[in-house]
């Protein structure tokens, strides 16, 4: 019957289980076969044990029916019908094996997520994932496919199986409708001893399971910590997203094994003839790998620690107490990244960045970016196998080095296209999860926020941003030696030289820096006022005249309402002091703002100058210059925001709502009178504090003036 391969190697089981698993199913699938005659193609009677083994390589080959059949002298129809009459079995016989765990499992189970993770009194990780089956079944109708609920123990056994239609069902609904939810609300599943953690003041942690951050926080399933309002998360944040962020993992992984034993959950070979025998599949191919795991797994005894459990009442149930509570506790534990990647050479200086938003960067990635880790399974030279952290690692340092990835590859571990590799699902996973970082700020608090900062810094009121337009070249030619054209960049920056809107193009269109910008998201924004239409600004010269917010650029742009740009010469002369003012605080923020940003970008992500790793195509361009602005961001956000910022109370003498003339020449010219009457009114008082002979005082606005040189203070005019 097995022919010439070996047993294993068709059936993904030892004998042993393979005979464990006639003797489930054997008296229904045995009245069955005798109800349906089925025989050999050469007329020969089919055994029970004949049956299972068709059965079980029409499950996992990924072959068609016939041609499944074929190998076994039977027709296809024959195989069909017997691989539904065994999932059909196995589902009547053989549920138990993936039911929820009794209290003795739990506590094997919390030992060895504390023992492998770090994770005390966790008893699962919860995941919805979707099975495709193909795009169409039997009948040639198409499948919806079925999103599958489960939990996941350390040794990636499936639990607690809740099955739905993905046309009607999403991953919240999922879960408030599967037992799971129903039982560990009312305190029926979950209810075992709680454990009391040193730290948190003696609190105590109750069982809980874990889950990413698409699922609800709840006192029994704990979700990561998200960043809130640009904030950094504290150490034991961090440090507790990183440990779930490994944990969750298991889900992944078994996902991955199971799909890859059982082809016909990717729509492989065989496929279901409706929704319920697409249940039932499921189902048994989530037994099947439990089975094997149970019958063929490590059966060593696990060595039995001293497990800090002391029963008490729980101080308080709330769910963020419990999470926060836990999260001090690992991080007193401590914790660490892959010896090759972490304590090479100083953390900031490789990556260029502080652990803490290393940390929050995999936290974003973390489900697309691991999920194809897993598919592609990823490890380092020497076989370990490599972690979402790793991963990351290594595709920073490939951005940011400038070293090729076989250098980088050499240096970490790791193999040449496994470093490009993580590096292309890094880029890709940055551009699905962390676009939010450089995109406009709707935000009317945070449009304040950069408007004192311009007024205060460069002396400009009311301003939202300067615009620029530039070029990211990635070398002269890409991996596959043909000729890259670069693409061209617009970016909108605000004061702390983060990048606030990004479009690109290829340069081979040949577009102006006018022409980019009128074809450009900003643009038909502003024009028709829905960006840039905040407080206006009244300013003291003008005729009670206010401004109203806009953006700068340089001489490249047209001049509009919302966009002001430099003053032309005409006779080669500018015709005013206040016109040669604007100029130069213009041209002071340009080069302050735009050029440092661009620079500082370029000398951090030193890919984007055509060092070292270059993308494939112009697709993996894009995204690679999305991804590099975004960690630029990020890096500002969490380590350098707040740095100088005026008070509010500061602020709020110079901002009046007044009417503004929407005309671009006019706003710029009663904003250029402005900036030169306010340098002259800064002189006076210089004069006035010299005359008044108080020496002291005198010094102080002169140490004002100078800090101040170059943004309110006119020299000369």
């Amino acid at each position: 019957m097995v022919g010439t391969q070996g047993f294993e190697s068709l059936y993904k089981m030892r004998r042993s289980t393979f005979s464990y698993i006639c003797s489930l199913v054997k008296v229904p699938l045995s009245e069955d076969m005798m109800i349906g005659g089925h025989t050999f193609v050469d007329g020969r009677a089919m055994s029970f044990h004949d049956g299972v083994a068709i059965a079980l390589r029409m499950l996992n080959s990924g072959g068609t029916p016939e041609v499944v059949g074929s190998s076994f002298g039977v027709d296809g129809s024959t195989v069909s019908l017997l691989t539904q009459r065994f999932v059909k079995a196995m589902k009547g016989r053989a549920m138990h094996h993936i039911s929820f765990p009794g209290s003795a499992q739990v506590e094997k189970i919390k030992r060895k997520f504390d023992k492998i993770h770090g994770l005390p009194n966790c008893c699962s990780v919860v995941h919805t994932t979707h099975i495709k089956f193909g795009s169409q079944n039997h009948e040639n109708e198409e499948n919806d496919g079925v999103l599958m609920q489960a939990m996941f123990e350390p040794d990636m056994r499936f639990t607690c199986i809740s099955l739905g239609s993905q046309r009607n069902m999403n991953q919240s609904s999922m879960l408030h409708k599967s037992p799971l939810f129903e039982n560990c609300e009312r305190g029926a599943w979950l209810n075992g001893r709680n454990l009391k953690v040193p730290s948190g003041g003696g609190s105590e942690v109750k069982e809980y399971i874990i889950g990413d951050a698409g699922y609800p926080l709840r006192p029994w399933l704990l979700t990561p910590y998200q960043l809130e309002n640009g904030l950094s998360l504290s150490g034991a944040k961090v440090e507790f997203n990183r440990r779930h962020s490994a944990a969750t993992a298991v889900a992944l992984r078994a996902l991955a094994r199971l799909k890859e034993t059982w082809k016909c959950l990717e729509g492989e070979g065989w496929r279901p003839n409706n929704q319920l025998e697409a249940y039932w599949t499921v189902d048994t191919c989530c037994i099947l790998h439990n089975i094997v795991i149970d019958m063929e797994g490590d059966k060593e005894e696990e060595k039995e620690e001293n497990y800090s459990k002391q029963v008490r009442q729980l101080a308080d149930e709330d769910a963020i107490r419990v999470r926060d509570a836990l999260s001090q506790h690992l991080i007193e534990c401590g914790g660490t990244l892959s010896s090759s990647i972490a304590d090479a050479q100083g953390f900031e200086s490789v990556y260029k960045m502080r652990r803490n938003t290393f940390g929050y960067v995999c936290s974003l990635v973390k489900i697309p970016f691991l999920e194809d880790m897993m598919a592609r399974n990823h490890s380092f030279v020497d076989g370990r196998v490599m972690s979402l952290q790793d991963g990351v690692a290594i595709a920073l340092r490939i951005l940011n080095s400038g070293d090729s990835p076989v250098t980088i590859g050499s240096f970490l571990g790791v193999n040449e296209s496994t470093a490009s590799l993580v590096t292309q699902s890094f880029v890709k996973a940055m551009v699905e999860r962390a676009l939010p970082h450089v995109r406009w700020s709707y935000s009317s608090q945070k449009m304040e926020k950069m408007k004192r900062k311009f007024h205060k810094v460069h002396g400009m009121p009311n301003c939202c941003g300067v615009v620029h337009t530039t070029r990211i070249t990635f070398g002269s030619q890409n991996r596959d030696h043909e000729e890259n054209e670069g693409i061209l960049m617009q970016a909108v920056l605000d004061p702390d030289m983060r990048f606030r809107d990004i479009y690109l193009w290829r340069p081979h269109v040949h577009l102006s820096s006018m022409a980019a910008l009128r074809n450009s998201g900003i643009f038909k924004h502003c024009e028709k006022g829905t960006w840039l239409n905040g407080s206006k600004l009244k300013i003291s010269s003008g005729g009670g005249s206010a401004v109203r917010e806009y953006i700068i650029g340089n001489e490249e742009y047209s001049l509009r309402p919302w966009l002001l740009t430099p003053y032309q010469l005409e006779s080669n002369l500018l015709d005013s002091d206040s016109k040669v003012e604007f100029n130069k605080r213009l041209n002071s923020v340009t080069t302050a703002v735009a050029l440092r940003a661009l620079a500082r970008l370029k000398d951090m992500w030193k890919c984007l100058q055509g060092e070292g790793w270059r993308p494939t195509n112009q697709l993996e361009a894009y995204r690679t210059v999305d991804t590099c602005c975004m960690l630029h961001n990020i890096v500002i956000d969490m380590e350098e925001d707040g740095v100088g910022m005026p008070s509010d109370q500061e602020y709020n003498r110079i901002k009046q709502v007044w009417h503004v003339a929407d005309d671009g020449v006019r706003v710029r010219d009663i904003l250029s009178q402005h900036l030169v009457e306010s340098g002259e009114e800064e002189e006076e008082a210089v004069v006035a504090a010299s005359s008044s002979g108080h020496k002291n005082k005198e010094q102080e606005v002169h140490r004002a003036q100078q800090a101040d040189r170059g943004k309110e203070k006119v020299h000369g005019s």
